[in-house]
């Protein structure tokens, strides 16, 4: 049973929630007949209001409806304000205040309205008398049709979301696009808005715009689906199910970047069929990492899915294809989605083969290692930092003390080291460079003070 309380306290118009009060106590103290009238009041007065508003803002034909309301009022012209509220539900769907079946119901709401307010429409002695379960429908319906929402029509609203997407300043504030986009719209154009999200963040279609570009706009469409989801699982699955279905037929470029940005929705596998998952299957195997440049950004983000299990286990050729990289484009796919998955795979990275001069030393370090640390456990630290020690271009390469305090600090921030590891750490390096090139830095002075040594 939904809480009319709690519903009529978020009446958008602070005029207007009067009115539907009143028509609630009238409800609660069994005068259907009173309640019936009272909820037409408010529905007319804030659709009234709502055309005055989008007639300001310059919606032209609003404008033509609030001049007439206007000239009604300034004259107090009660027949041409009745011409105006007879035309109401249907200039309301027009301008997509209401759709078709909101604007029924609405429509039923002013009909019983007139009999309830007008007994001589009815023969004498058999008035019409409203059960109190119908004028709670008809309030409960008005609430959620009109009532509840912002004067936003429809097509504007998507319109400012997808302008708001593609906008230079867009952020992705969490709270603003749920509360702007999707807690406040009525469900006809939430369906929307998210169908727009998936269609753009699945299938780039062509016109999106140019900056910042349709795999831009797409990433953000995607960040937009994952805030939809956690609001309403069902209705992002079901619009995705529709966009994922036609990912099949796109160049494969466009599907490795849809894969790679919506790899990590469990919906969005939910959706993909057993032959499109084989078709992507095979996408993944055929990558190949581009000479003297590793993989390129959209291939790094697509193979970084076989850090989550579930893709993982419904996409093998990843874990397969993971295995046959060298190690730097392992460090480029860990580094897009450090996890709990690649933290055993760090040390190797920092062993001679990979690490082999000063430079590729710190550039795995900050790639991999740096990035993973909230992941490690002891154990892996441990070894990170015993291969560290064994690798001399690890040992001596200019920012790696600075890297080891930072990894210092991000272990312990998580209190999951012992602090036994580090001056461990600490003494075999001072060992091995008791005094290398007269500089104390390699001493990771800095590391050593933090722990107390």
């Amino acid at each position: 049973m939904l809480d009319l309380e709690e519903i009529l306290g978020r009446v958008w118009n602070p005029d207007v929630r009067p009115l539907a009060a009143e028509a609630y106590r009238s409800y609660t103290t069994g005068s259907a007949r009173a309640c019936i009238i009272l909820t037409w009041g408010a529905v007319a007065a804030d659709l009234i209001d709502k055309l005055q508003r989008l007639g300001e803002d310059g919606e032209g034909t609003a404008k033509t409806i609030a001049q007439k309301i206007d000239a009604a009022r300034a004259k107090s012209d009660v027949k041409a304000m009745q011409d105006v509220e007879a035309a109401l539900l249907e200039n309301a769907q027009m301008l997509e205040l209401l759709d078709f079946v909101e604007a029924r119901d609405l429509q039923r709401l002013r009909e019983d309205r007139h009999l309830c307010a007008h007994p001589s429409l009815r023969p004498l002695g058999d008035f019409y008398a409203p059960s109190l379960e119908l004028a709670r429908a008809h309030l409960v319906g008005a609430l959620q049709a009109v009532l509840i929402h912002p004067p936003s029509q429809g097509r504007n609203v998507v319109d400012r979301f997808t302008g708001h997407v593609a906008d230079a300043a867009f952020t992705g504030n969490e709270e603003y696009l749920t509360h702007t986009f999707f807690d406040q719209v009525k469900p006809t154009v939430r369906r929307r808005i998210v169908d727009v999200a998936a269609k753009v963040a699945c299938l780039e279609p062509d016109g999106l715009p140019d900056p910042p570009g349709a795999s831009k706009v797409a990433d953000r469409m995607a960040d937009c689906l994952r805030l939809f989801a956690a609001r309403d699982r069902t209705l992002v699955a079901t619009h995705l199910k529709k966009a994922v279905s036609r990912l099949g037929d796109k160049p494969r470029a466009v599907q490795i970047r849809s894969v790679g940005r919506l790899g990590d929705l469990d919906v969005f596998w939910s959706a993909v069929t057993p032959p499109l998952r084989g078709q992507l299957g095979g996408l993944v195997a055929s990558i190949q990492s581009r000479p003297d440049m590793g993989l390129s950004d959209i291939q790094s983000r697509l193979l970084s899915l076989v850090g989550l299990d579930q893709p993982r286990k419904l996409l093998p050729e990843l874990e397969t294809k993971f295995a046959e990289l060298d190690l730097f484009d392992r460090a480029l796919v860990i580094n897009k989605r450090p996890g709990k998955y690649f933290t055993q795979r760090l040390p190797p990275l920092l062993e001679k083969e990979a690490a082999h001069n000063f430079r590729m030393a710190e550039l795995l370090t900050r790639l991999a290692v740096l990035p993973c640390a909230p992941h490690l456990d002891e154990h892996t630290l441990a070894t990170l930092l015993e291969t560290w020690t064994a690798n001399d271009q690890c040992l001596y390469a200019s920012e790696m003390p600075q890297n080891a305090l930072t990894l210092y600090r991000t272990t312990q921030h998580l209190r999951l080291v012992d602090e036994s590891i580090w001056k461990d750490f600490i003494t075999r390096a001072r060992s091995l460079v008791p005094g290398h090139e007269g500089s104390s830095a390699y001493h990771y002075n800095e590391v050593a003070e933090a722990i107390g040594m």
